[in-house]
């Protein structure tokens, strides 16, 4: 039975920006009226959610999507924290993806080496998952390539099989991660554990389309997710990380994941902006794409800032018509996770004082 809490924990990796080392971010001129704006325009924000924000209260609801296997959730809060020295905390990029549910992480170097996945292992159930798996026919997101990979590299009959896949799936995972680095969104994966391919090129141009407000307030950061890495923008960094995560279903689901921190010199809305794009999951996810933004409130710069956290995802089990009833018991769960992810971002960060 599917259950609701399946993929809710990979959708907030982006929820958590305490991670990369601050240098001198710059000082945010903004109109006033800008966050009001974006959250009437984009977010169809009503007065009675307005006026619960501006009471310092958290504002989770629910975003309308295109897709019926898409669910895209928003939160915003203040944090009674000054931006300088919520920045100047940032100490570990692991805070960045800090969840309950990690089990196994880690970061790749660039290059990436084989040595960045020495703490992963194959999760429970994946290794008969993956000496079943043929094209289109697979309980494991895999590329064709790397299906074919699998049945003519690893000997079954060895008592060293498990050894010999894990061995192959780093290498594999390595070999993707600096195609990417070098190709960008082109060289992301095509899933072919289902009859029907999943280009994630594709799926993550609309998921990027679907948030036109990025483009709107940072049209140049937009640019760069669309194009990277053929652009450059001054005031990123970023850093590509593996993940094992136990989110209390069936299959524990191994990630990687590209976060990227930009400080831009001049916004429109935020201060600083960390967008957490999902390149691989072993299960549930098709796509995933998180953005977080910090922004300050002119008229209060000292005393805080406003913590804004949009996510849209898609998720396989959606695809299919007789899972259809459960989709609002989905998006519920999502929402009630989502307020209680951020209760306790604002507990962490009001501790800082």
């Amino acid at each position: 039975m599917f259950r609701i809490t399946v993929f809710i924990a990979l959708l907030f990796p982006a929820l958590f920006p305490l991670g990369a080392q601050p240098a001198q971010w710059p000082v945010s001129d903004p109109s006033p009226a800008s966050l009001q704006l974006f959250l009437e325009d984009f977010i169809h924000f009503t007065p009675r959610e307005y006026a619960s924000l501006k009471q310092g209260k958290i504002v989770t609801k629910l975003l309308d999507t295109s897709v019926e296997r898409e669910v895209a959730v928003f939160g915003v809060m203040w944090l009674e924290v000054p931006l300088s020295l919520y920045l100047a905390n940032l100490k570990d990029h692991r805070l960045l993806i800090e969840t309950a549910t990690a089990l196994e992480y880690g970061e790749f170097r660039n290059p990436p080496q084989v040595a960045d996945l020495a703490g992963l292992s194959l999760a429970p159930g994946d290794l008969e998952a993956i000496r079943e798996c043929r094209i289109g026919d697979c309980d494991i997101k895999l590329s064709a390539q790397a299906i074919e990979r699998i049945h003519r590299e690893v000997d079954w009959s060895q008592p060293s099989s498990r050894e010999q896949v894990e061995q192959l799936l780093r290498q594999m995972m390595v070999e993707y991660v600096q195609a990417y680095l070098e190709g960008g969104n082109s060289a992301m994966a095509t899933y072919y554990d289902k009859e029907e391919p999943l280009r994630l090129v594709e799926e993550f141009h609309d998921l990027l389309r679907e948030s036109p407000y990025l483009y709107s307030y940072q049209p140049d950061f937009h640019a760069y997710l669309e194009q990277y890495p053929r652009v450059k923008l001054a005031g990123v960094e970023d850093f590509i990380y593996w993940a094992k995560e136990d989110i209390g279903a069936r299959r524990q689901v191994i990630s990687l994941n590209h976060m990227i921190i930009y400080r831009p010199p001049r916004r429109k809305i935020a201060d600083a902006l960390f967008a957490a794009k999902q390149l691989y999951a072993s299960h549930y996810l098709e796509a995933s794409f998180g953005i977080t933004a910090l922004a300050e409130d002119p008229e209060d710069s000292q005393n805080g800032f406003y913590l804004i956290y949009l996510n849209r995802s898609r998720i396989d089990v959606l695809r299919h018509p007789r899972f259809g009833f459960i989709k609002g018991r989905i998006k519920k769960g999502v929402l009630k996770l989502l307020t209680k992810k951020m209760g306790l971002v604002k507990e962490r960060v009001t501790a800082l004082k």
